[in-house]
């Protein structure tokens, strides 16, 4: 019987993605410290501290384990267990995300053309996809170039999901939310500056 195969993501991509972070939650702070002062700059500091660490608490519990039986997939506070013998095939595609650069991403699909798990590739090296795609030994497929999502879409529009098919409404969503978030924040702060309380 062969043994599990286990990937753990790669400790430098997760250092290198911090320290690429790092700069603009640096000069968010300061901003927010020089605007709205010093309490809402050592608040902004904690949050931006506790994503950090959620960051490498999960990268630190990450990993794929596959065994005889099953594909297993952990994260913190989670774990997606998958039967092996579901996994029909595979769809590898390295995907182009704007400023960020292009991750290969690894969609594992059953019978159906239902994605039983995806691999980011933002944490885990090629050689890594390449022992996974090795030993699932299942056929794969996937453009010969990097593409983008919206590319990905036109070939394989059934592994993406809303967010990869809709990624610019995704980002404007989100920096939406960041926006009135922050609006939110400045607004309090400003209210309970006036009524005396800070």
């Amino acid at each position: 019987m062969q043994d599990a195969l286990v990937l753990t993501p790669s400790r430098r991509r997760v250092w290198t993605r911090l320290a690429v972070a790092a700069v603009p939650l640096v000069t968010a702070t300061i901003g927010i410290w020089v605007k709205a002062g010093p309490v809402a700059g050592l608040i902004a500091g904690a949050l931006f501290a506790v994503m950090v660490v959620l960051l490498l608490l999960h990268t630190r519990r990450s990993s794929i384990v596959l065994t005889p039986y099953e594909f297993i997939e952990k994260g913190l506070g989670f774990q997606r267990r998958r039967p092996r013998g579901r996994i029909a095939r595979l769809v590898r595609a390295n995907v182009v995300v704007p400023r960020s650069g292009a991750n290969e991403t690894l969609y594992v699909l059953d019978a159906d053309n239902d994605v039983v798990i995806r691999l980011y590739g933002a944490n885990y090296t090629s050689q890594d996809v390449d022992r996974l795609v090795e030993a699932l030994a299942v056929p794969c497929e996937g453009p010969d170039r990097p593409v983008t999502y919206a590319e990905l879409a036109r070939t394989h529009p059934h592994v993406l999901s809303w967010v990869e098919r809709h990624p610019v409404l995704m980002t404007l969503t989100i920096l939406g939310v960041l926006l009135l978030l922050v609006a939110v924040f400045v607004l309090s702060m400003l209210l309970l500056d006036m009524t005396g309380y800070v």
